[in-house]
């Protein structure tokens, strides 16, 4: 049983390609995370599962030709059912970006080299991490007792890192 609001959100559809990360990156092309500040976290309800800001890792485009163009990859995690589960959860990386490491290395679509990603290698690349328990549709920013005091905010996780992305482009 998940709390209502959860259940009661629709689901929305994401125009992004989501597909299974592969092997890495170079470690000198590695992606930077780029975690929310606590503020922006708050405004915007970006937050983890724990209440953690949310955040994403970043690559600036290897090509000049390609800086105004993005590929993002949204990792998945599925949904937490349940207290114990989600509670369970908010305490590892799936509901907390406190153990997230500085740099992420991917591969397949967000890899920066043409051998390995001939459509996508000189674009911006954005990996996502889930941390929402809420397969990327929570808009509850806040904790309260009927959310089993954790955040389901994944949504609003998405639609900051949009912001952020729209902002660095100044679009």
């Amino acid at each position: 049983v998940m709390p209502d609001t959860i259940a009661e959100q629709p689901m929305l559809t994401l125009l992004l390609f989501c597909l299974a990360l592969g092997s890495g990156l170079p470690p000198t092309v590695a992606m930077n995370l780029e975690l929310f500040s606590k503020e922006y976290a708050f405004q915007t309800g970006g937050r983890c599962l724990d209440g953690s800001p949310g955040g994403f890792y970043y690559r600036n485009a290897t090509n000049p030709r390609d800086a105004d163009k993005w590929v993002v990859y949204m990792e998945g995690g599925g949904y937490c059912r349940d207290e114990a589960e989600c509670t369970s959860r908010s305490k590892t990386h799936l509901g907390t970006s406190t153990v997230w490491s500085k740099t992420r290395k991917g591969g397949d679509i967000l890899a920066p080299s043409y051998e390995e990603n001939p459509s996508f290698h000189g674009w911006n690349a954005v990996f996502l991490p889930y941390c929402g328990g809420d397969v990327h549709v929570g808009i509850s920013p806040n904790a309260t007792a009927k959310s089993w005091n954790l955040i389901f905010a994944g949504h609003l996780i998405v639609v900051a890192m949009f912001e952020d992305i729209a902002e660095r482009q100044k679009y």
